[in-house]
């Protein structure tokens, strides 16, 4: 794909939107966010692209502003046991250490699921505490799952 911006705009926007949104495009992504940002610039009634890049970094970034780049800048992929390494890290080595560190101190869990769409990952963490913990009864367990798209 041939590039309508340039490095510099890319690196700007790129940078912005890590600091402003906690969204990462590394160098090798730049072509997923250019295009990306040209679909949104529509959206936005914005022609030139450069001239919308240059709002995006120069102005004050709404929770509505926010939002609608998030829908076009994330992926809202979700599934149950996304990840497979991942999970089997979790359940094999990580939420085993700490169910023994907290069985003694109180029986209290906190799991922030991030970045997890419409909530099958916070699901499966759920599962997966469901069958490592025995007397899961006796537990207290928070999982907050958030995700910057709505």
């Amino acid at each position: 794909m041939k590039r309508r911006l340039t490095d510099t705009c890319l690196s700007q926007l790129s940078t912005f939107i890590a600091a402003e949104m906690g969204l990462y495009f590394p160098h090798a992504r730049w072509d997923d966010l250019e295009r990306q940002i040209l679909v949104a610039a529509k959206e936005f009634d914005f022609i030139d692209i450069e001239m919308f890049v240059q709002w995006i970094v120069s102005s004050p970034l709404s929770r509505e502003k926010i939002e609608t780049l998030a829908s076009y800048l994330t992926i809202s992929e979700t599934y149950f046991w996304r990840e497979p390494k991942v999970f089997e890290a979790l359940c094999d080595q990580i939420l085993p250490a700490l169910i023994r560190t907290r069985e003694k101190s109180g029986k209290r869990l906190r799991i922030w699921s991030a970045g997890c769409a419409s909530g099958e990952e916070p699901y499966s963490i759920a599962m997966a505490l469901y069958n490592l913990i025995p007397d899961i009864k006796d537990w207290h367990i928070t999982i907050l799952a958030t995700d910057i798209n709505p």
